[in-house]
């Protein structure tokens, strides 16, 4: 697509803010008042006909509450203020953990914004820092401030509109600035996979900006740690001719860098497939009667913490596989190359572990592409594939998988880990033996084929000690090789999910798209928008690409664009079927 213009939604909060214990609090409430609600901005509001002073109005904008039901108001006081405005009320919000934010957004409603009031932040009974607001006339008040370490947060009113409750609809911890194109000095990102399965590889975003007085810094030095990376980064363009802005791509802070004395600031990171190499599935099984692939992908979701949606065409793929101790992207990477898939993430952040048969073509001509920006290469070519597959049995006898001695014993919880002498090993026959003289008692049990996670508990100054048996599996490995194996060939050795049929599937499906991987790239001014895994046939004036492109096509591999003052470009590169 043509990009007539970019903007950049930069989430300076703390993510792990929304998925914590938040327990609200006050001084006081309304029949109706109900302060978790102040921690949903989604939902709708309902004005209620209180007699206050300028706040009930024959509008259709309030409704007559009725008796014995529930209505969404926020937060809102019992008590009233005076003929002045006066008032002492609070509400505070108890958080679980600590946490750290930039900025603040409340939004009261409307003809009732709070004139002053106080922010405090607590960590405990520690204040952390508190911000006195006056004068306000805004329902939507924000500031910037930078807060960190607190798990505490107190609004305290003190004067509002005369004879009115003091109210909040709801308030957000933590400021989402977006950066226009009179603020941005340059833009660059990029979506991308790779079909082949043996590429790592995620998105990309660059953008920079001036300093316009927002942070009250000079060098990265000076820029709170926690702000520094971690933050969510929404890019959106808008295309040629329209008036909307549209998403590019969902990304996370990992850089940030300070120059010009604090006049421009830099942010860079990646997409969130990228964030996944950075934590680690552990929970692998052998599966003797055989798991579905689609299986296997959930299980690595869940623990991952992601949403992921996953082609139903997994679910007929049964491996008797196993999966080590690897990043949760670098398993959900085996599991699409065991399927002969690939896993993208889409503008929206979504990510999809899809079957590879798009059966839609966009089309590019010679008049989509600048001239002479058009490239083919020859890409990590290969001339046969040699794929490992993976037989498991049982042994016959049990042994000793494991043994730990002299375990000093707490009051408290304790997990103990044991990764096994031998493994993988059958799950079904492992026991836990515990000291039975000691006071050591087994409070859960994780058990996989690898390791054994216990949690003990007993009176502290006791010792005990584990022993884990088991049959270890044994295993066997066989070559299926297509094309030749005498040089260049591309070895597949996936972690054990490459198991019967499945092995034979890959090296087929491997071997069609090595031999003829050819990369495409070119600098484009279509207006068509290309998704990654689709096809696309590109149509130039050289009469063997036709050809090429008329039986077969490519595959979009990667979108991209860069933009700045100098330069205005947008990329796509796709490799062939």
């Amino acid at each position: 697509m043509i990009i007539d213009g970019v903007r950049v939604d930069y989430g300076l909060l703390d993510n792990t803010i929304k998925n914590d214990t938040i327990t609200p609090t006050s001084s006081g409430n309304s029949n109706y008042s109900n302060g978790a609600n102040t921690l949903n901005d989604s939902i709708y509001r309902d004005k209620i006909t209180y007699l206050e002073k300028n706040y009930f109005r024959l509008d259709g904008s309030h409704v007559f509450p009725v008796l014995g039901s529930t209505y969404n108001v926020g937060w809102e006081s019992a008590n009233i203020s005076d003929a002045n405005g006066n008032i002492s009320e609070y509400i505070e919000y108890v958080f679980a953990n600590p946490h750290d934010s930039y900025g603040v957004q409340i939004r009261f409603p409307d003809y009732c914004p709070a004139d002053t009031f106080k922010i405090s932040y607590h960590n405990g009974s520690t204040i952390i820092g508190t911000r006195t607001v006056t004068g306000n006339v805004d329902t939507m008040y924000r500031n910037y401030d930078v807060r960190l370490g607190w798990n505490k947060v107190r609004l305290t009113f003190e004067k509002i509109n005369p004879q009115q409750r003091a109210r909040i609809w709801y308030i957000v911890f933590g400021i989402n600035d977006t950066y226009s194109e009179d603020m941005l000095i340059s833009v660059s990102a990029n979506r991308t996979t790779d079909l082949t399965g043996d590429y790592d590889d995620s998105g990309e975003f660059s953008f920079q900006f001036f300093n316009d007085g927002r942070f009250d810094i000079q060098t990265t030095s000076e820029f709170p740690i926690n702000l520094q990376e971690g933050l969510k980064v929404i890019v959106y363009v808008k295309k040629r001719g329209s008036d909307s802005y549209i998403p590019f791509g969902h990304y996370y802070s990992e850089s940030t860098t300070v120059a010009d004395n604090g006049k421009t600031i830099t942010v860079s990171g990646y997409d969130e497939l990228y964030t996944l190499g950075d934590t680690t599935y552990r929970n692998g099984i052998v599966y003797p009667a055989g798991r579905s692939l689609y299986d296997w992908a959930q299980e690595v979701a869940d623990d991952a913490g992601i949403e992921l949606t996953i082609d139903d065409a997994f679910k007929n793929i049964i491996s008797t596989g196993y999966i080590t101790e690897v990043p949760h992207r670098e398993a959900l990477r085996l599991i699409a190359e065991a399927g002969n898939g690939i896993l993208v993430i889409d503008a929206n952040g979504n990510i999809s572990l899809k079957k590879h048969t798009p059966t839609e073509k966009g089309k590019l001509t010679a008049d989509d592409i600048v001239e002479g920006s058009y490239s083919v290469e020859n890409s990590d070519k290969y001339l046969g594939i040699n794929v490992t597959k993976y037989t498991f049995s049982a042994a016959s006898a049990e042994q000793e998988l494991g043994h730990l001695d002299e375990i000093g014993l707490t009051a408290d919880p304790q997990e103990i880990e044991i990764v096994y002498s031998e493994y993988p090993a059958v799950t079904s026959t492992i026991q836990v033996f515990v000291d039975t003289t000691s006071s050591a008692q087994i409070t859960s049990t994780k058990i996989y084929s690898d390791r054994c996670i216990i949690t003990l508990t007993g009176t502290a100054g006791d010792t005990t000690f584990i022993t884990i048996t088991g049959k270890p599996y044994n295993n066997a490995t066989t070559a299926v090789t297509r094309g030749s194996t005498a040089k260049s060939i591309k070895t597949i050795e996936n972690n054990y999910l490459i198991t019967g049929d499945i092995a034979d599937d890959v090296a087929d499906y491997q071997y069609e798209r090595v031999v003829n991987k050819y990369k495409r790239s070119a600098e484009i001014v279509s207006s068509t928008e290309f998704d990654l895994g689709g096809r696309v046939e590109i149509n130039t004036e050289n009469a063997a690409d036709i050809t090429r492109a008329t039986t077969s096509g490519q595959y979009v591999t990667r979108v991209a664009f860069d933009i700045s003052y100098e330069n205005h470009s947008e990329t796509l590169e796709a490799i062939d079927e």
